[in-house]
């Protein structure tokens, strides 16, 4: 009878760590699908800053190019060929 006790306790036992090790796994596995998914965002963020800092530099270039009347050395080079006609 201790015997069939003793049994039914280190199953028991067996049970409940297999059931630890389930949910450690699962929550393994949440957290790294959270940090993905933090990364992601991250990285979609940052590249969206990258784009519209890009963008804005374009803009502030422009804008000197007409205050300053510079031209680029292709338009300037254009030019020169249409003045040579």
């Amino acid at each position: 009878m201790e015997s069939l006790k003793l049994y039914l306790e280190k199953t028991q036992i067996l049970q409940l760590k297999n059931t630890v090790h389930k949910m450690k796994s699962a929550m393994d596995s949440n957290t790294n699908r959270m940090i993905n998914w933090k990364k992601g965002s991250v990285n979609s963020k940052t590249g969206y800053l990258k784009i519209y800092s890009q963008k804005r530099k374009k803009k502030e270039m422009e804008r000197r190019r007409k205050l300053t009347g510079f031209m680029g050395r292709h338009q300037e080079f254009k030019k020169e060929e249409e003045r040579d006609k």
